[in-house]
């Protein structure tokens, strides 16, 4: 430390960088690039002549890499020319130089400072971003200089995108930007952090436009990307990067998936049997395959069908009762948690019951011939395996987030309280996007999924034992079918719309849960008769997790048994 202040100290200061400074930066930039032209046209074949200036030009750009600690003086910087200039470098035949100029490009633009948005207009403007996107094609990964000239063009380009979303677009249209950043997704290369780049790049780009993801999907962007992700079906990344990149090769996936063009591509590359596949072996894969899985199930048929039609319903099943191998564990592990198994996270378990509650959405809606009508067999006596321990699955999740629900709930009526006692004028509507964001954050979404599932499960049919078995689940748990038609009250409440540009799947998915919403009720009004009272989905008042609930008496759970029963039907297993 002694001898690291000694230096400090022994070191020339450095003067800060005004006005005047930086206009004479820029004034010998500009000299030396007229100079370095000028010996390079007059000694074309003799490099030893111009060595000189081209030395001059590299100190002349590294005296601005004093400006991005002057934000302030972004704005003369440009009106200056300055930026023009070192665009006019991007292409100068000595790589070093226009390594020096990306790097200084690359420090300017950060976005973190709000000024940085002049210097990418300005790249934008002129020929900036097609120079830099040439670049990427000529410099080579394997040379060290060269992998930091390419990273730094690409954070430059991030930079842009960043702090103007709308230049994404305008770069693909004269560039070819895509072209490389898919070409290295193709490429059998190992991983590396130039590669890592080009896919968060590519999901910046996608991330809500539909016209590039349009793009992305006609240029087989699906198909790459689902070929670099089959890389991983036998091992799992090796390093905190490279799971990085893997997670932000899912994301991109699930932003493309948005566009019902590309979930049609997804299909015919076989994407649903990949993404089963994935959750299968139970690897780091899995959570971003489960992911997939629920994006691409929008209700059009493609998707639905052709995971039960792969066997999928048994992996799913077998990730919804959290069945995980823990073989290799065995093997390596020697802590106390050895062959313990894994919980799955409330992310994957969202995602899990998503794939389910839109299965059952989809064939109920859509069971017209005997292939579905089979297929949503398969899907109802799932839950009749093992002694309908699949059943008894639903009522634990839903009493978990229930749980969480009503935490969240008491939590965001302490905070309206709190506002409103600092202003006297407050309106909770005012914060209505917010609490709501705050409810689904805590596991409100995943509640109203599992209890789409669990009325499906308690109006199904001719399934009587399983209906009877769920009926005694939810009286031993102390719940009863009230509670879970507040909430699916809630859940339909967010799904009426009057926007006559619904999709039909959309429309169709409302219509679905209206229809089971009802048909809910009538099971329990016929059941309690007139002179109960409603039932309470908790024994114990507590806050309601609905967003706009109408409250209720609380009454014992022996409400609860037999609600799902019809005339004839037994309650025994």
């Amino acid at each position: 430390p002694d001898d690291l202040l000694e230096l400090l100290d022994a070191a020339p200061e450095v003067a800060a960088l005004d006005e005047r400074t930086l206009k004479r930066h820029i004034l010998t930039l500009e000299r030396a690039i007229t100079k370095n032209q000028e010996q390079r046209l007059r000694h074309a074949g003799n490099p030893q002549k111009f060595m000189e200036s081209e030395v001059a030009l590299d100190e002349a750009i590294s005296g601005l890499s004093a400006l991005a600690t002057v934000p302030s003086l972004y704005e003369l910087a440009v009106s200056l020319g300055m930026v023009s200039s070192l665009v006019s470098l991007l292409g100068h035949e000595n790589t070093d130089i226009v390594l020096a100029v990306v790097a200084l490009l690359q420090e300017l633009s950060d976005p973190e400072q709000s000024e940085a948005v002049l210097i990418c207009d300005e790249l934008c403007g002129g020929e900036g971003t097609t120079l830099l996107v040439e670049q990427l094609f000529v410099l080579k990964e394997e040379e060290a200089d060269d992998s930091s000239g390419l990273y730094n063009i690409l954070s430059v380009l991030e930079n842009v995108f960043d702090c103007n979303p709308e230049m994404c677009e305008r770069v693909l249209d004269k560039t070819k930007l895509l072209n490389f950043l898919l070409g290295r997704l193709k490429s059998t290369a190992p991983f590396t952090i130039i590669k890592q780049y080009c896919v968060e790049l590519l999901s910046i780009i996608v991330h809500n436009n539909d016209a590039l993801r349009e793009r992305v999907g006609a240029a087989d962007g699906i198909e790459i990307l689902c070929t670099t992700i089959a890389c991983y079906r036998k091992r799992d990344p090796a390093s905190s990067d490279e799971e990085e990149m893997v997670e932000n090769l899912f994301t991109t996936l699930c932003s493309l998936l948005m566009l019902p063009s590309n979930r049609v591509r997804f299909h015919a590359v076989e994407g649903v049997q990949l993404m089963t596949l994935l959750v299968k072996k139970k690897m780091f894969c899995r959570s971003g395959a489960l992911r997939v899985l629920d994006f691409t199930m929008q209700g059009e048929g493609l998707h639905e069908r052709t995971f039960i039609d792969c066997s999928g319903l048994k992996t799913l099943f077998a990730a919804f009762m959290m069945k995980e191998s823990t073989k290799k564990k065995k093997k390596k592990s020697k802590s106390k948690n050895k062959g313990r198994k894994r919980e799955m996270s409330s992310q994957d378990e969202e995602h899990i019951i998503g794939c389910i509650a839109k299965l059952f959405l989809f064939y109920d809606a859509n069971c017209n011939d005997s292939e579905d009508e089979m297929r949503y067999s398969r899907l109802v006596h799932k839950f009749c395996e093992n002694q309908f321990e699949k059943v008894n699955r639903l009522v634990e999740m839903h009493a978990k987030y229930f749980e969480l629900a009503v935490a969240a709930t008491a939590a965001i009526e302490l905070e309206k309280r709190q506002r409103a006692a600092q202003r006297d004028d407050y309106d909770p509507t005012e914060d209505e996007m917010e609490f709501l964001s705050q409810r689904l954050e805590a596991g409100m979404f995943t509640l109203h999924l599992t209890d789409v599932v669990i009325a499906f499960i308690a109006t199904c049919p001719g399934e009587m034992a399983m209906r009877a078995h769920l009926s005694r689940v939810l009286y031993m748990q102390d719940v009863s079918l009230d509670g879970i038609i507040s909430v699916l009250e809630d859940y339909y409440r967010t799904l009426e719309s009057d926007d006559s540009e619904m999709s039909p799947q959309a429309r169709a998915k409302e219509r679905t849960v209206g229809q089971l919403l009802a048909t809910l009720k009538t099971y329990f009004e016929r059941s309690r008769g007139p002179a109960n009272t409603p039932a309470s989905l908790s024994p114990s008042p507590s806050p309601s997790p609905s967003l706009a609930h109408d409250g209720g008496e609380a009454a014992g759970p022996s409400n609860a048994a037999g609600v799902m029963c019809e005339e004839g039907d037994s309650v025994s297993d």
